[in-house]
This record gives C-alpha cells, sequence and structure tokens, in this order.
C-alpha cells in the first residue's frame, strides 16, 4: 500500500453502460436498490453473478470459507486456503486455465512497451539472498534462511551440480555444492515447482513439473512441464492441455529409456468444485504426447523400481479407492494393493512412498492425516506384504498433508529418511530411529508470547531430499526455510542460503522515509524481516510476516506483524520489538492489514472484523466505528486514510463489502452496491479528498480495478485493457496534478496515468512472478514490490515522469513504433529527439522549482 502525497485528483466521468470488460457482458447494478443509508449495514445476500459466469456458477456449489481459527499459531492449512479462496470466491474453483489465458495478455502487453524501456523503468532485486537472525532480538540457531523449497535434484555423476526449486520462486541451478546459484526459469510460464527430475542417461535434460503438491494455493500456478535439453539455459513447455492447474507432483525418467517419461498429477489445497482429470501420465516419446494411464484420485507420490523399472508404485488420494497401487507394465496397467499388512486408507490420509534403489521389492510408505503421522511401512517383496515399523516417529507433527517425505540411500539401503515439520533418519533400514531434530523448540525469554530463538539445525517444514551420488555422506534438504547441506551423514549442517537464492515469499512491504536501503517486509513462514542496504536481511520475529509499516516523521518507530494481527512495535530503530496488540479475539484474517493514519502517524488503523485503533503509537487501542456485520468467516482485507480534515475511512473485506467514513469515523457507510462479488485487496483513497479512491479485486470474470468520485456511491471499472487476472495491490504517486497508479498482479505489475482507462505494463526486468504488494515512497522516489516467491523487487525513481535516467523525461517510454515499421530510429533523429527531450526535462523542473518557491 503506497503512500500518497498531495495533488488533484483527475476525474474522468466515465459512465458504466453494462458493456462488458474485454467485451464480455457483467452487470454492475448488484444491489443498486438497496437502502445506502447508514450502518448496522445489511447483509449480501442480494448479490448478482456476472453473467459471463452464470454457467460456471450452477456447476460449482457457493463458496463458504472454513471458520475463523481460534489460534496465533503457524497454521498453513489456513494460510493455503485464504490463498485460493480469495482468488475463487464467490465460487469453490478458479476457471481451469485462468491464469495463463491472462499471462499470454500481460505478454502482448509487454512486448508493446518493452522496446522503449530505459533503465530506470527496469526492477532490480532487493534481496533477500538469505535471511539472518537479527542481533539481541530473534536468533535462530539455523542460520541463514530463505522461501519454500518444494524439489531438489542433484546430477547423476556430478555432485556438485543441484537443481532447486521453489514454491513459486522457480528453478535455481548450482554447479559449485551450493555455494552459489542463478536462476533458470524467471521467464517461464510457472515459477511454481512440484517436481525435478534429471534424465539419469542425458544428465543435460531436465523436467521440471510445475504447481506445487504440498496441499498450497501455488498449485493454482501449475503450467505444465517444462523441459530443457541443455542444462536449463532455455526451456519448452510441455503437456499445458494434461497439466494446466494441476500440481505435478512427481516427474520420473525410465532409468534406461529416455524417452519413457512419467508425470504423477494431483490438484491440491482448498478445491472440490471443479471437474479435473488427475493421475498418472505416460509418454513414450520424451514429452511430446502424454496418455493418462491411472486416473481418479489425486496422485500424491509415484516412484519406480531402479532395479526393475518396469514396476512403478502410486499412492492415490480419492473419495473412494485411497491407497497404494502397483503397475508392473512400465504403467500401462495398475492394480490396487490390499491386505498383506497393510493398513485401510481413507481419502483423509496422506502417503508418501519410496523405493530401495540398491534392491528391487524393497518399498516404504508413511501415511498421516491432518492430526498426526499414523504409520510407517515396509514391504520386502514388492507389496505382497507389509511390516509396520514400530518405532518410527511421528516427524508430521499434525501436518502430513504439508510436509511428509520418506527415503533411502542410494547408495545404502540402512539408511531410510523421514521429513516432516522436523527430519528423523534410520540407520538400519527402519528398525530404529534417531530423532535428529523431530521439532524445533522455542525460547520465549522475554514472555510476550514470541519466540526469541528456535533451536533446530535446520528450519522447520520439510518438503525435499537429495543425495550426492559420489559422496555417500553429503546430501540436501529442501524446507520452508530454503537448503541445507550436510557432507558428514547430518551430525553438522551449512545454511545454502546466502549463496544468491532469492525466493521468498513476501505479503507486504513498507519503506524507510529517507533510506531507500531500509524496508520492513512480512514474509510467508519466515517472519517479519529488515533490510539495511544489504540483500542479506534480518529476520525479526517468528511465525507468518504480514503487514508493517514505518513512522514516517519518527521512523525509529516502527511496527510488524504476524498473523491474525499480531502487532509488535519498536522505538528503537528495530533494535527491540515488543507485541501491543493482537487481533485473535478480534475476528482478524490470517493476513490482516494496518497502515498509519497520514495525518497523525501515531495513530495506527487497523482492520479485523471491524475497524480498529491503536493510539499513541499503538499504546492503547479501541474499535473504530460500528461493526460491520460481516458474515461468518469475513474480516478486513484492505484500509486506507485520506491526508484531508476531515479523514476518510475506507475499508474492504475478503468477501466484498466495502465500508466508507468520510468524516473522521462519526458516521459510517455500506458503499458495497455497484462492485462485483469478489474479494476487495487493496484500497487507496485520494490523498486530498474524503470522497475519492480506487480500489482492486481478486478473482476471474469481472474487472478488478474500480473508481469512485462521490464516497463509493457509485462506482466506475478502472480496468481498462488489464489481464483478466487478480490484482492484490495498488501504490499511488501523485506529482502535481499528475496522478500515476501501480497495481501488483498474479502475472506482473501495471502502470496508468489516465486513473485506469488504460493500463501498460511495467514489469521489465521482473521476473514472471505474482506480485503480492506494491509500495511507494514519494519522497525517495522508490516503487518496491513484494513478490509470492522471488523476494522484493524495487525501481529507484518509482516510475516518476521526470528524466528517467535517460536524461530525456521519459519520454522514449512513451513512444510507440507505427505499424509494420522497424523499431531502429534514425541516429540523426534519435540525437535531435533526445535534445529535445531533455529540454523538455529541463523546463519541467524549472517549472516545478517555481511552484515549490510559491508554496
Amino acid at each position: 500500500m503506497g503512500a500518497r502525497k498531495g495533488g488533484a485528483w483527475v476525474v474522468l466521468a466515465a459512465v458504466v453502460t453494462g458493456v462488458g470488460y474485454l467485451g464480455v457482458p457483467y452487470l454492475l447494478d448488484r444491489g443498486a436498490d438497496r437502502d445506502r443509508g447508514r450502518l448496522p449495514m445489511d447483509d449480501q445476500a442480494g448479490r448478482r453473478i456476472p453473467q459471463d459466469l452464470a454457467a460456471l456458477a450452477a456447476e460449482q456449489p457457493a463458496f463458504e470459507p472454513e471458520p475463523q481459527a481460534e489460534h496465533e499459531a503457524d497454521d498453513p492449512a489456513r494460510r493455503n486456503a485464504d490463498f485460493y479462496w480469495e482468488r475463487a470466491y464467490p465460487f469453490e474453483s478458479i476457471p481451469a486455465g485462468a491464469r495463463l489465458r491472462a499471462l499470454k495478455d500481460a505478454q502482448r502487453m509487454r512486448d508493446e512497451v518493452r522496446w522503449a524501456r530505459s533503465a530506470a523503468d527496469t526492477w532490480t532485486s532487493l534481496g533477500p539472498e538469505g535471511s539472518i537472525g537479527l542481533p539481541g532480538e530473534f536468533t535462530p540457531s539455523w542460520g541463514a534462511s530463505s522461501g519454500r523449497v518444494s524439489a531438489l535434484a542433484v546430477h547423476p555423476t556430478d555432485g556438485r551440480t543441484l537443481y532447486v526449486g521453489g514454491a513459486q520462486g522457480g528453478v535455481w541451478k548450482s554447479t559449485d555444492g551450493g555455494t552459489t546459484f542463478r536462476a533458470l526459469t524467471d521467464d517461464q510460464p510457472s515459477l511454481a515447482v512440484g517436481s525435478i527430475a534429471i534424465d539419469p542417461n542425458n544428465p543435460e535434460t531436465i523436467y521440471v513439473g510445475t504447481g506445487e503438491m504440498a496441499y498450497a494455493g501455488d498449485a493454482y500456478y501449475g503450467a505444465g512441464l517444462l523441459k530443457s535439453t541443455n542444462g536449463g539455459t532455455t526451456w519448452t513447455l510441455l503437456g499445458s492441455d494434461y497439466f494446466t492447474k494441476r500440481s505435478i507432483a512427481k516427474v520420473i525418467v525410465h532409468p534406461t529409456d529416455s524417452n519413457t517419461v512419467f508425470v504423477a498429477t494431483g490438484v491440491s489445497c482448498c478445491t472440490t468444485g471443479l471437474t479435473l482429470s488427475y493421475g498418472v501420465y505416460v509418454s513414450q516419446n520424451g514429452g511430446v504426447t502424454w496418455t493418462p494411464t491411472l486416473t481418479g484420485g489425486r496422485i500424491w507420490d509415484l516412484k519406480i523400481d531402479q532395479q526393475n523399472p518396469s514396476v512403478l508404485y502410486a499412492a492415490v488420494n480419492a473419495t473412494s479407492g485411497s491407497g497404494v497401487y502397483k503397475s508392473a507394465t512400465i504403467g500401462s496397467s495398475w492394480t490396487k494393493l490390499s491386505g498383506g499388512g497393510l493398513p485401510s486408507f481413507t481419502s483423509d490420509h496422506y502417503i508418501r512412498l519410496a523405493t530401495d534403489p540398491n534392491q528391487s521389492g524393497v518399498v516404504y510408505l508413511s501415511y498421516g492425516d491432518s492430526g498426526q503421522q499414523v504409520g510407517v511401512y515396509k514391504s520386502v517383496n514388492g507389496g505382497a506384504s507389509w511390516t509396520r515399523l514400530q518405532n518410527a516417529p511421528d516427524t508430521c507433527d499434525s501436518q502430513c498433508w504439508y510436509d511428509q517425505y520418506i527415503a533411502v540411500h542410494p547408495r545404502s539401503s540402512s539408511f531410510v529418511f523421514l521429513g516432516g515439520v522436523g527430519w528423523s533418519r534410520s540407520t538400519d533400514a527402519g528398525a530404529t530411529w534417531s530423532a535428529t531434530f523431530a521439532s524445533n523448540y522455542d525460547v520465549d525469554a522475554d514472555a510476550d508470547g514470541i519466540p526469541d530463538a528456535f533451536q533446530a539445525p535446520v528450519h522447520v517444514d520439510h518438503h525435499a531430499i537429495a543425495f550426492d551420488p559420489s559422496n555417500p555422506g553429503t546430501y540436501y534438504l529442501g524446507c520452508d526455510g530454503g537448503v541445507w547441506k550436510t557432507t558428514d551423514d547430518g551430525v553438522s549442517w551449512s545454511s545454502l542460503n546466502r549463496s544468491g537464492l532469492v525466493i521468498t515469499q513476501f505479503y507486504r512491504a513498507a519503506q524507510h522515509p529517507s533510506d531507500k536501503g531500509y524496508i520492513l517486509a512480512g514474509a510467508q513462514d519466515n517472519s517479519p524481516q529488515m533490510r539495511k542496504g544489504s540483500n542479506v536481511w534480518y529476520t525479526i520475529s517468528s511465525g507468518d510476516g504480514a503487514a508493517t509499516a514505518i513512522k514516517q516523521t519518527q521512523p525509529e518507530i516502527q511496527y510488524i506483524s504476524t498473523q491474525y494481527l499480531r502487532v509488535r512495535r519498536s522505538t528503537d530503530a528495530g533494535v527491540t520489538w515488543r507485541t501491543v496488540f493482537s487481533g485473535a479475539d478480534r475476528g482478524a484474517g490470517f493476513i490482516a492489514p494496518f497502515v498509519l493514519d497520514p495525518t497523525d502517524p501515531s495513530i495506527v488503523v487497523a482492520g479485523a472484523r471491524r475497524m480498529l485503533v491503536g493510539r499513541q503509537d499503538g499504546v492503547t487501542w479501541s474499535n473504530l466505528g460500528p461493526d460491520w456485520q460481516l458474515a461468518e468467516g469475513d474480516s478486513a482485507r484492505a484500509v486506507s486514510v485520506s491526508n484531508t480534515s476531515p479523514r476518510a475511512y475506507w475499508a474492504g473485506s475478503r468477501r466484498g463489502t466495502l465500508v466508507v467514513s468520510t468524516d473522521s469515523g462519526e458516521s459510517w457507510y455500506n458503499r458495497t452496491a455497484g462492485l462485483p462479488a469478489r474479494s476487495i485487496t487493496d484500497v487507496v483513497a485520494d490523498p486530498n479528498s474524503q470522497i475519492r479512491a480506487m480500489i482492486t479485486m481478486s478473482g476471474f470474470g469481472t474487472a478488478h480495478v474500480y473508481r469512485t468520485n462521490d464516497g463509493g456511491q457509485t462506482w466506475n471499472s478502472a480496468a481498462g485493457g488489464l489481464p483478466d487476472i487478480p490484482v492484490n495491490s495498488i501504490a499511488l504517486d501523485v506529482s502535481g496534478s499528475t496522478y500515476t497508479f501501480y497495481i501488483g498482479t498474479d502475472v506482473g505489475v501495471f502502470r496508468s496515468t489516465n486513473q485506469g482507462d488504460s493500463w501498460e505494463d511495467y514489469s521489465t526486468g521482473l521476473p514472471n512472478v505474482a506480485v503480492f504488494d506494491l509500495d511507494f515512497n514519494d519522497r525517495t522516489r522508490q516503487l518496491v514490490a513484494a513478490t509470492h516467491g522471488r523476494g522484493v523487487w524495487g525501481i529507484g525513481s518509482g516510475g516518476s515522469t521526470d528524466d528517467g535516467g535517460d536524461g530525456g523525461g521519459g519520454c522514449f517510454r512513451s513512444m510507440r513504433p507505427a505499424a509494420g515499421s522497424a523499431p531502429g530510429l534514425d541516429a540523426v533523429f534519435l540525437l535531435a529527439l533526445l535534445a529535445t527531450c531533455r529540454a523538455a526535462a529541463a523546463g519541467r523542473q524549472r517549472r516545478r522549482a517555481a511552484a515549490a518557491g510559491r508554496r
């Protein structure tokens, strides 16, 4: 949520005509006859569904979010559900292929402007290249951390070549054992990685299954199977017709036949209303065409018998028929295994498999439910009979659906590994286990409810393990905090997260008023974090980092928050932090909003089930205005405050309720009428008007940006030309009478200088990743983007219409080639044009200096 400053809001008298966005009819008159009076508010039952989605709605159950959680602990289930529900609302599912269609539209817009961009319009990575504990405040024992790693693969003959897959960070490659990494897939259609496979016969051939299968919302980003034949230098997308919006849980290349490739798919997190085909698919031509061979259920895992590669085992989760399936025919036919000591499985069970690479017929499975790891089993005869390993620990710790794996060392059948919240190992083929770090231990020295340290050698929540083929004691772990490496069979561990691996998933960011290098940002499962001029950041607290803020008049006063609006404050520029508020009992959402009042920044304005205000720099808290009367499970998603007198307060909820006060909170109005039934993701108030604002919305099948000129009594679409994609954030740069808006979407950043009548792509240099938040600093002129998987990025000029670094006042950026013309221009004309632009820029600077003198 960006900074706002003075200037006049230029309002266009646009009229909503009922002509559809992108040519598709939709209705904006839902609730037009509703009472517009003061609160108490009426319910939202009268909403009308857009015509273009009526058929889809008829096929899907109504959207009903889960009840508000009762605790403040880390909650991956709620986190993932919030992510998916927000994009699906008011339906149960996101339309299949919707993101890829939007991505193609965004790419066309990108191509229109890319050649004209200057260096000042190019995004730069601001890290984190590893996050370390803040000295004296929060010091986890595992060292530097990064974002969630969902897949690992090591070169079959060169143990120093390692591929890492981020949950939404793409594929990274190291050729020096993890000392350095470089990104390989920033420009690919999906950066969500579910599996990585290296062709054992030709290690330059790499397959990447997109769409994470950790029962996370990142399944939404699944686009198909990426294939490279040159070690990741270039990629081809395969199987998008089969695999779009699915999670690819596993990719396997046949050990002796490179043309035979297996893919196991599912769809993870939150959706049952949209019919998708998923299962095991086989290609016999290197991924060009695919044949489904085992369908009807989500495939959680797939393993091949390395000694007898005609045999495969699949772990299936289905409404009926859950269990372990075996194929002895290279995947062409399957038989469900039952009896022989194998337990009965239901759709509530999450199964993982391992085959012993050294012995044919030796199979392990672990399974759990939402409560615990129920059991670990072993078969030595290809699944004909099974023995329960009685001493196996519960490494899942109630999260088997999220983080669970079992693996056998490729050089020793005695070494078996279990991963979950923590990690455990057996050195006698599963008879006994050593819980090397089965869980983390919190240390809360100041008893404020926030851990000050974690006592574990590796970050929690494990998803992947990979082994060095030439050094049996060397292997790698991938978890929610990045990648760790051991060279002595797990006796000691080293973090590889200060090696250029930038894959942290952020929610929100805030900037220092004068120091461009100082940023606070909240990271998914990796805490609130602080940047102090270096791309190595500091981890401040624990849990899921959420909204942050820095007091612009006294930057030593700073705020961070974690899930359910637990707010902490520092009064010494981030040296120490103390909890000042918890919104769990106020019905706050998992990631809840708060901002500082621009007129009086000693006041914190937050949103939960109603508006909240923290006065005296957050010392005392009270309700601001009446109860919104939101539906069960609903809560505030966005808040904004004008810097006028009286103030205007704007707030939007997850289920699309919009409330407004234009008289400093004395009276409140429900201004939802005229808006589509979608989650409201952000609000930007006109800094100089109580009645003008712009909002952004999630979901599909409607416009995603709206503006009002009358305090929300009427709304007009401001989504001119945008792709049909969720918009997550909006930031505003006001320069005199010029308003420049920026929006962060699931397919990048866009910019408008005409109040949303038209937008242009503004993603040059940015990876192909979702942008969850934008923050514009009107003093330093820096625009910052918090991304969902590639860290934080910045543009130093803030997209100003001033000289953009070329001395040309940005005029090159506004040029477009004539239809059919070549992009080149005559050199003499270019020099003349540059001189003209520089003269225009100098004129603007003189006028602004004169205007500043008059003020």
